[in-house]
């Protein structure tokens, strides 16, 4: 389904997050912000676009591991980049722990 992304977390904590979302295919411009939440090690499918606007610009997502708060954001500055890639080559982007810092990692 276009514009939309299985998320998985495997941060071992609940998870809140944002999809940026990029309007048509230039990461300059942004159509709106698509709220998430993931509870322990669920999976779920999250519409955010669709046929006109299917790319994310960004992703941004914090959870508090052992009692301390992880914050983490990524977002792409230009088309073919790292994040880019992750984003928008992948139907599945799935949250890491790797505590004190966090990562997302993207998979067909």
């Amino acid at each position: 389904m276009s514009g939309s992304k299985i998320l998985v977390n495997k941060t071992g904590s609940y998870i809140e997050g944002v999809l940026n979302v990029r309007k048509g295919s230039n990461p300059q411009d942004h159509l709106k912000n698509v709220d998430f939440s993931l509870d322990v090690g669920q999976t779920k499918t999250v519409q955010y676009g669709d046929d006109q606007n299917p790319f994310l610009n960004g992703v941004s997502y914090e959870y508090k591991p052992s009692g301390s708060l992880v914050s983490f954001s990524a977002q792409v500055a230009t088309r073919g980049s790292q994040w880019d890639n992750v984003f928008n080559t992948n139907s599945t982007l799935t949250f890491h722990d790797i505590s004190p810092s966090a990562s997302i990692s993207g998979s067909n």
